[in-house]
């Protein structure tokens, strides 16, 4: 054995690790001094077989390593490239090429400069410089031109090779890290602007109180600097003697959020409502924090009391207006009535709400008038409809109302037809008393243009007899000529008859008119009364040859005003002789049952028609006619004889065909 001192470790170790296992395989025995060196020969040559067996193996494992080592170059995620020192591509592995996107036996020699693009070449050129004038690892980030119009963001790291010729480099794909930074950054500029400019108040804080962030809202609603607010903690601007705080901190320590409202501090100790929502998260750090989100709630509660302020006097307002208010849907069913229903109409909202329609508190007469109308707006947006119809009250009595219906199904607040009642009772009567008054007021002047006419024509016209006559017969008595004066004579009496009748009616009637007549019944006895009125009138009708029978009991006992039925009688058998031709008749009877008395007085006379009988009782119209000897009147009398029966509460009436004579009748009342 030659040298053996000169050898490296490693073969010193591997002789060693022979000659033990050569050691271990022989037994030691005694020999001479001619086999010693034979031995030793053999020996040697057994260490040295076992020194090659044991190298072959390390060998073995030494190809295996490196094929492995090949292997996880190749297929390594990251590139690894050998460049010269002007940038040419000497050596790359499988994910190398991959990044370049060319195959790799194509690429070899090409320089890497020409992949990456224009805007960070410059940056390349820098790191590959320092590579070898410093000596040391240096770091970058390029982009890569790949196919097509795209590229990637590559992280480069790379150093000299040991004889400073070469630069060894690895290649990431930072692409997706780098999308992921930008969308980070961007996310982080969101939130720093959401922070900055949200009109809520933002704080960032720790779970034991701390604060280490504010937005400027904050700032203003604490009428703090961001410093301040940071000195002051959440002790500081929360309000510690609120119950709701330490409730706060416990639901949120526990759930990881909480959301409500609480008493916030300014800097100068007032306090104002805050609605505060929290929430726990984690930095990119992993650090526990706490988000707070604060809204200044004084002017919402102030709304808000105003809000309730309002809905109070609303709620005053509708229960004290004269006008109901109800929501009835479209499904008709009633969803509302305001409470003041029961003030004017004696219902109680509860006992309606939820009811159908509510025809049944409509007067039946007027539901077909509504039922036409109300549908009417369906199907129409804010259409109205105003009608008048009588509501049904609790007390079964009935109200004049005006209904005001508008169509507000679809608006979302109603979703139903808004209905507005107006109690119009008072008005309908003051209507109704109106047109009472007009129908008076028309008949006060009819009376007073009747009463003119009268004076102007009616009364004129026997004055004129009398005045004519008697001038006849003054000039006749002048000269003793007292031929025919006996005529003259009659038709003074006739006419001064007339005159007076008419006076006496005139009287009568401008009594009744204004009231100063006095109604004065009393038991009277009829029957001696109806012959004392026919036989005053007796002498009118033997001038016509007109008989004039009764049918009257023997005796009958009424309540009634003597004068007026005097009255009565005379008129009518006036009337009677006057419509009737000579030589015709006149009837007067009685019929009675428990309550009352009806007379008749039936003539054979000219009979009135359908169209003059309608406007007998009515003095603006003129009703009077000529008689069958062109007899004149006024038709005051029958409409004194309306008016005498009315205050007796009895009735007056006419049966009549022209050509068929007339009869009038009245009742008056047996009893008081």
């Amino acid at each position: 054995m030659k040298n053996t001192n000169r050898r490296s470790p490693e073969i010193s170790l591997l002789r060693q690790k022979a000659e033990d296992q050569l050691q271990n395989n022989h037994t030691l025995y005694e020999a001479s001094p001619a086999e010693i060196d034979t031995l030793k020969l053999l020996h040697e040559l057994e260490v040295h077989q076992i020194e090659l067996e044991m190298q072959n193996e390390q060998l073995h494992m030494a190809m295996d390593q490196a094929a492995i080592a090949i292997s996880l170059y190749d297929f390594s995620p990251t590139g690894y490239f050998a460049l010269s020192n002007d940038g040419t591509i000497c050596q790359l592995n499988l994910s190398g090429a991959r990044l370049l996107g060319i195959d790799r036996s194509s690429m070899t020699y090409s320089n890497f400069k020409q992949f990456i693009t224009e805007d960070t070449l410059l940056v390349f050129h820098d790191f590959f410089l320092k590579i070898f004038e410093s000596l040391a690892k240096q770091t970058c980030e390029v982009r890569l031109k790949i196919q097509g119009n795209q590229s990637i963001f590559i992280h480069l790291e790379g150093f000299v090779s040991e004889n400073e010729q070469m630069c060894l480099m690895t290649a990431v794909d930072i692409t997706g890290h780098r999308q992921t930074a930008e969308a980070l950054r961007e996310s982080e500029e969101r939130y720093r602007l959401l922070f900055e400019s949200s009109l809520d108040a933002i704080l960032l804080t720790s779970p034991n109180g701390g604060i280490f962030d504010a937005n400027l809202s904050a700032c203003h609603l604490f009428e703090r600097t961001i410093e301040e607010i940071r000195r002051a903690g959440l002790s500081g601007i929360a309000d510690s003697t609120d119950p709701r705080l330490v409730q706060a901190i416990e639901q949120r320590n526990r759930t990881g959020r909480f959301s409500g409202e609480l008493t916030m501090v300014r800097k100068d100790g007032s306090k104002f409502p805050g609605e505060v929502s929290s929430a726990v998260f984690k930095d990119k750090y992993g650090i526990t924090k706490t988000s707070m989100v604060i809204r200044d709630l004084t002017l919402r509660k102030q709304m808000e009391e105003d809000l309730r302020a309002n809905d109070a006097k609303l709620t005053a307002l509708i229960a004290n207006i004269g006008d109901v208010i109800s929501i009835i849907g479209p499904d008709g069913i009633i969803k509302y009535l305001s409470p003041n229903i029961e003030k004017y109409f004696g219902w109680n909202p509860e006992e309606l709400i939820g009811t159908k329609d509510g025809w049944d508190l409509v007067y039946p007469g007027d539901i077909k008038m509504l039922q036409k109308k109300i549908p009417a707006i369906i199907g129409k947006d804010d259409a109205t409809v105003t009608v008048e119809f009588r509501a049904k009250c609790k007390d079964g009595n009935w109200k004049w109302v005006e209904l005001i219906a508008v169509n507000s199904i679809n608006n979302n607040e109603i979703q139903g037809i808004l209905t507005n009642y107006h109690d119009i009772t008072e008005r309908k009567v003051a209507e109704e008393a109106l047109r009472e008054s007009e129908a008076q007021l028309k008949e006060l002047n009819a009376t007073k243009d009747k009463f003119f006419s009268i004076i102007a024509h009616d009364l004129r016209n026997p004055f004129q007899a009398i005045i004519g006559s008697s001038n006849i017969l003054a000039e006749q008595m002048s000269i003793k000529d007292y031929e025919g004066i006996e005529e003259y004579a009659e038709i003074i009496r006739d006419s001064s008859k007339r005159a007076m009748n008419l006076l006496m009616n005139l009287f009568q009637w401008s009594r009744s008119q204004t009231g100063r007549m006095n109604f004065s019944p009393e038991s009277i006895e009829i029957t001696s009364l109806i012959n004392e009125v026919t036989e005053l009138s007796n002498d009118s009708a033997k001038q016509k040859s007109i008989v004039i029978s009764r049918e009257l009991p023997h005796t009958i006992t009424v309540f009634a005003d003597k004068a007026m039925i005097s009255s009565i009688l005379r008129n009518l058998i006036s009337n009677a002789i006057k419509f009737t031709n000579p030589n015709g008749t006149i009837s007067i009877s009685t019929t009675q049952n428990q309550k009352e008395l009806t007379v008749a007085i039936s003539d054979s006379g000219v009979g009135i028609s359908k169209m003059a009988i309608e406007k007998l009782w009515r003095i603006e119209e003129n009703s009077s006619t000529m008689g069958t000897q062109k007899e004149t009147g006024t038709g005051l009398g029958l409409l004194l004889c309306k008016e005498f029966i009315s205050k007796h509460g009895g009735n007056i009436w006419v049966e009549s065909e022209p050509g068929k004579g007339s009869t009038f009748s009245f009742t008056i009342p047996i009893l008081q």
